[in-house]
């Protein structure tokens, strides 16, 4: 009924993704001639404080905008990014 499916969406809501999205972003560009975030910016078509927020960790990039860096490094999207489970 419609009633136990709002139920089950409720509980799916409440219930944590404890998996961490992390990148090498950082370290891709050192190995590529050391590229700077505005290069690498420039090269993805975004601003240097975006880079600046997903070396940190603080955004996670459209799916768009991560198969672009893995474009740009010559590299697997999972080899740039992946999710790591919170202890």
């Amino acid at each position: 009924t419609k009633d136990k499916r709002q139920k089950t969406k409720d509980k799916r809501q409440k219930t944590k993704d404890k998996r961490q999205m992390t990148n090498k972003i950082r370290h891709y560009r050192y190995l590529n001639n050391e590229m700077t975030q505005r290069e690498l910016a420039g090269k993805a078509g975004v601003t240097r404080q975006t880079i600046i927020a997903i070396e940190k960790g603080a955004f996670n990039p459209s799916v768009k905008l991560a198969l672009k860096f893995a474009a740009i490094f010559n590299v697997k999207l999972e080899t740039l990014f992946s999710l790591d489970v919170d202890d």
